[in-house]
């Protein structure tokens, strides 16, 4: 079963910018485990409105993800 692993960045390394590329990376494989769990449950309910919602919101929150990663050019590739 997938698990997702959520924490917010600890305040002593909010000003280390190793440790935001490693936060950023960190939270866009999330992002990959949540789309996959609403995408494998939406093709389980298609018809299901909160599913559908679901996975757009899933997919925003990638886009996002690759919006912050694009505005800092020296930032660590992400996989998308």
């Amino acid at each position: 079963m997938f698990k997702l692993d959520l924490e917010p960045l600890a305040p002593k390394l909010l000003h280390n910018r190793e440790s935001h590329i490693y936060y950023l990376k960190h939270i866009q494989e999330q992002a990959d485990i949540l789309r996959g769990i609403v995408e494998q449950a939406k093709a389980q309910q298609p018809l299901d409105n909160a599913l559908n919602f679901a996975c757009k919101h899933a997919k925003r929150i990638q886009e996002l993800l690759v919006y912050v990663q694009d505005t800092c050019p020296s930032a660590i590739k992400l996989s998308r």
